[in-house]
């Protein structure tokens, strides 16, 4: 692989060379126009990309560990199957980049725009993107695992079949979110929004969902035992064939929710709201906290063991 200094990558540019596979590890590029660039292959380690404009670059299969592209805009950027271990992307412009493949294990996106981005099967393992705006990204089958986006928006989102335990989604946004099948074992979801987010058969075992808003959402056939989510919304959500075995539901409202077929063994309903839920073949086999009433309600309604 050949040596660049950063005047010969700007005259590679200006002549529409390609730098596929060039040495360019520590190369200090930051502020400049490399708008269209071809740097597949090359190895960019800890190279300074801080505040480069890179739209339509192409990075694929690019070395970029813990490279520093803070502020870059990366618009509409190729970064499928990089290495982007450890690098640094806060406040950089992602939009509609793709990030196919990529290792972005350890990787800083805090405050960064990847709207409408594709990270299908990428690696953000211990990745933080704290207040990220994620809006119509993709996610299909990434590994988010012990990741932290608090407060990110992830609205409209797909990350369908995506791997997230022990990610940290507090006060996040994940307004009509698709979480179908994904995996979110001891995920926090503490005062997260998933309004209208579809979780159908998703795995939310021991996941931390405190005052969590699942107004509307879909989380039929889902697993959720073991679950904290006191104070949750489940107004008008469908839960249908789910299971919440030993889950902490206490002053949770499940008002006009469907909790047919569902499973609440053990579960602590204290203080929760079950007014107009359909409850027809749900089971409450030793579940605590009901009242009196709720009791006779849940009977009527068609209720399964329900307690004495």
């Amino acid at each position: 692989m050949s040596i660049y200094t950063p005047a010969e990558v700007l005259e590679c540019i200006r002549q529409g060379a390609s730098l596929e596979k060039a040495e360019l590890a520590h190369v200090e590029l930051q502020g400049l126009d490399l708008d269209g660039a071809d740097f597949s292959r090359a190895y960019m380690r800890v190279a300074n990309l801080e505040r480069a404009s890179c739209k339509k670059t192409n990075f694929s299969g690019t070395v970029l560990i813990r490279g520093r592209l803070l502020e870059a805009m990366l618009i509409g950027a190729d970064l499928a199957q990089a290495q982007l271990t450890a690098a640094r992307l806060e406040r950089a412009n992602l939009r509609e980049a793709h990030f196919e493949g990529a290792r972005l294990f350890g990787a800083v996106l805090d405050d960064a725009d990847a709207t409408s981005a594709v990270f299908d099967r990428a690696n953000l393992e211990d990745c933080s993107g704290r207040q990220a705006t994620l809006r119509l990204a993709q996610f299909v089958k990434t590994r988010l695992v012990a990741s932290d986006w608090a407060s990110a928006n992830f609205a409209s989102a797909s990350l369908h079949g995506a791997i997230l335990d022990g990610a940290n989604f507090s006060r996040a946004t994940l307004v009509g979110t698709q979480l179908d099948r994904a995996q979110l074992v001891r995920t926090r979801l503490v005062a997260a929004s998933l309004n209208s987010a579809t979780l159908i058969g998703a795995t939310l075992v021991e996941v931390d969902a405190e005052g969590a808003d699942f107004t509307s959402a879909e989380l039929d056939t889902a697993i959720a035992n073991c679950a904290r989510a006191p104070h949750a919304n489940f107004t008008n959500a469908s839960l249908f064939g789910s299971s919440w075995n030993n889950a902490m539901l206490t002053e949770a409202n499940f008002e006009g929710a469907n909790l047919v077929d569902a499973s609440f063994e053990d579960a602590n309903f204290e203080g929760a709201t079950l007014v107009d839920a359909d409850v027809r073949g749900a089971t409450f086999t030793d579940a605590v906290g009901l009242t009196k009433a709720q009791k006779q309600e849940l009977r009527a309604r068609g209720a399964l063991n329900v307690p004495v």
